[in-house]
């Protein structure tokens, strides 16, 4: 395996155990938001407020544990800050804020299956020119358009 490759491996490895430890810490800190029940974020984790988007699918996640985890100390370089938002707000806030993403039922369908049906095309061709395959394909589109654009 190339030195690269390995670096590369090893990087992405650490980035989903991160991944992974934020998500368990945002399921505790909301465990522990509805315990209180009092519609106020009473959280001093500040990540809690930007991980939000999280608590939808995070109520339906049962710990691989059935004893509740131990409050872990936080990182020593993290600060500490105290959000004192109503949850509604926060989330009508965050609501708003969500890019949308055409559904699949929109006119558009047949340039989605276009593009799909180039997925086989390109998979046919050697790796190291694929990019290659890309970039022509990115070019002969642009210069349609173009000429579109002249007409």
């Amino acid at each position: 395996m190339p030195e690269k490759e390995r670096d590369f491996n090893s990087a992405l490895e650490t980035l989903k155990r991160k991944w992974r430890c934020l998500r368990s810490q945002f399921r505790r800190e909301l465990v522990r938001n509805k315990r209180t029940d009092t519609g106020r974020v009473l959280t001093k984790w500040k990540h809690y407020a930007r991980l939000n988007f999280l608590a939808e699918e995070s109520i339906h996640i049962k710990p691989h544990t059935p004893d509740p985890l131990p409050e872990q100390p936080s990182d020593p370089m993290e600060e500490i800050l105290t959000v004192n938002y109503p949850l509604d707000a926060v989330n009508k806030v965050e609501k708003g804020n969500l890019p949308t993403v055409p559904s699949a039922d929109t006119p558009n369908d047949s340039n989605y299956y276009f593009a799909l049906s180039l997925v086989g095309l390109l998979n046919g061709i050697p790796k190291r020119r694929q990019m290659s395959a890309r970039i022509a394909i990115m070019t002969t589109l642009n210069d349609f358009a173009e000429n579109l654009q002249d007409d």
